[in-house]
């Protein structure tokens, strides 16, 4: 399947975007819009699912957020968000910016926060209904009526739209109630062994197990049950923990079709794929939509967006009749926002970098690595991807780690083995907080850089016994530190706060 096709978000296929004014728990966010950018420009518009119309054009230069009960956000030109209302797309709604924000939920609620500020939940009108605690420093979209929340403790819970904790934060990880009332939550063990519950909205238990019986391969349930691995095979569990047979299946009617492959889509059909092509079809294998698109993606209950080219796409309904005219070359429509509080602690956040490094060592990439250090996080297979390319990008939350090399990974289709590690790049947005967050963490980095072995030489650049140095600065928000493996090749980073 052509893949040139890229959306900001790509998990249509498993969840849709929600039919407007419509309950149906197979398309859980009620929408009626979508962000599209259109053929022949590189500003966002507004496009109405139903009609097939443009609502506007190229009204936005940075793209909206998922379009959830007419509400959406938008990245301004201060790097704050402000939400609109598909009825004023001039005017935002809030009065003040929003540092970190989420989409809105379909009854209608969101978290956001102020920078400086904890988190809120807000409405429609952008009024704050609930403030949330110090405690409480991550806020996901409400699904369900519940938002998980992640605590200065480090564990994660439920609130409801009124901000009231109603399943306590005591997992390690916890997933959205997202097509039913039931979710998955974690603990790990000492032993690499995680514990893992299906609770209802009420966090009553309703089944435990472990890693070493089932796995969910899936984060939510749906339909009453959620897809897990057991040994070597894959089960469907439902909320008691009992093996049930797969709703999801395929039909006898369409494997005798022989299609390559089939996916249940939303509305009961399926899509489904011979050699590059795809198309729909019902559960007795009839024809809906035929196979010669590249791309059939299912938007609602009522439309999907299909491609012939793989890149330029449109919006048909599901008996495959065309709807409007529009071109769409890139949309975005699967909320999935998870909004902070409004800042952070300097201290800890700068000392939890300290620890990533000492002179020999960082993000435990020793003093001397190579490319083929690496080997094992590449895509041997096609070594093409990294032609000419110097560096690996790597995210360890809320990190952005970047390795860079001093030369490409890849020359004339051959992995360059020897070449070097040059430096490691650590990056931290930190454009959700105030203003000054940066310069706070760079003091306290100075501050107490002698505990990882490092001593400055000036012009903010430090360096280790082994010869090893760092530097660091920021700039549009975003605080760099740089480990260079050696100190000859170390470099001073700009300080440029924000306006």
């Amino acid at each position: 399947m052509n893949r040139h096709f890229i959306f900001i978000l790509t998990i249509f296929l498993l969840l849709g975007l929600g039919a407007c004014n419509k309950s149906n728990d197979n398309y859980p966010y009620n929408t009626h819009y979508l962000p599209v950018m259109v053929q022949g420009s590189e500003k966002w518009s507004i496009l109405d699912i139903e009609s097939g119309e443009l609502l506007a054009k190229d009204v936005f230069t940075n793209a909206p957020s998922a379009i959830v009960s007419d509400m959406f956000f938008v990245l301004n030109d201060e790097g704050t968000y402000d939400y609109y209302n598909v009825s004023d797309l001039k005017n935002p709604v809030n009065k003040k910016h929003y540092g970190s924000v989420t989409e809105f939920s379909a009854d209608g609620y969101a978290a956001a926060s102020v920078k400086g500020e904890n988190l809120c939940i807000i409405n429609k009108q952008c009024e704050p209904v609930a403030q949330l605690g110090d405690s409480i420093i991550e806020c996901s979209i409400f699904s369900r009526g519940l938002a998980i929340v992640h605590t200065t403790s480090n564990k994660y819970g439920y609130i409801n739209t009124s901000g009231e904790m109603v399943i306590p934060a005591r997992y390690d990880k916890a997933e959205p109630f997202m097509f039913d009332d039931y979710a998955v939550v974690m603990s790990q063990q000492q032993d690499s062994i995680i514990d893992i519950s299906f609770i209802d909205k009420k966090g009553n238990e309703q089944f435990q197990t472990n890693s070493t019986m089932y796995r969910p391969v899936v984060n939510y349930f749906k339909s009453g049950v959620i897809p897990a691995a057991k040994r070597d095979t894959v089960v469907c569990l439902n909320a008691e923990g009992k093996e049930v047979e797969n709703p999801f299946k395929t039909p006898e009617a369409i494997k005798k079709a022989s299609y390559d492959n089939a996916m249940m889509e939303g509305s009961g059909n399926f899509i489904v794929f011979r050699g590059e092509k795809m198309g729909v079809v019902n559960a007795s294998a009839d024809s809906i939509v035929p196979v010669k698109y590249q791309n059939v993606i299912d938007l609602n209950a009522d439309r999907y967006m299909v491609s012939e080219d793989g890149v330029t796409h449109y919006l048909i309904d599901k008996k495959g009749n065309k709807v409007g005219n529009v071109k769409i070359i890139h949309a975005n429509g699967t909320p999935n926002g998870v909004a902070a509080r409004g800042y952070i602690d300097p201290t800890i956040t700068a000392s939890n970098m300290l620890t990533l490094f000492d002179e020999n060592q960082v993000t435990g990439v020793p003093v001397g690595a190579k490319v083929g250090d690496f080997y094992q996080a590449l895509d041997g297979t096609h070594p093409e991807q990294y032609e000419g390319k110097t560096n690996l990008v790597n995210f360890l939350a809320p990190l952005k780690l970047t390795y860079e090399f001093a030369g490409p990974i890849v020359s004339g289709g051959e992995f360059n083995f020897a070449t070097p590690v040059k430096y490691v790049s650590i990056e931290f947005d930190a454009n959700s907080y105030d203003n000054a967050t940066e310069a706070q963490l760079d003091a306290f980095l100075t501050q107490n850089m002698g505990r990882t072995g490092f001593v400055s030489r000036g012009d903010n650049v430090f360096v280790s016994d082994r010869g090893t140095a760092i530097t660091k600065g920021y700039d549009k928000g975003i605080f760099m530190l740089r480990y260079f493996m050696s100190a000859a090749d170390a470099a001073p980073i700009a300080k440029v706060p924000r306006k």
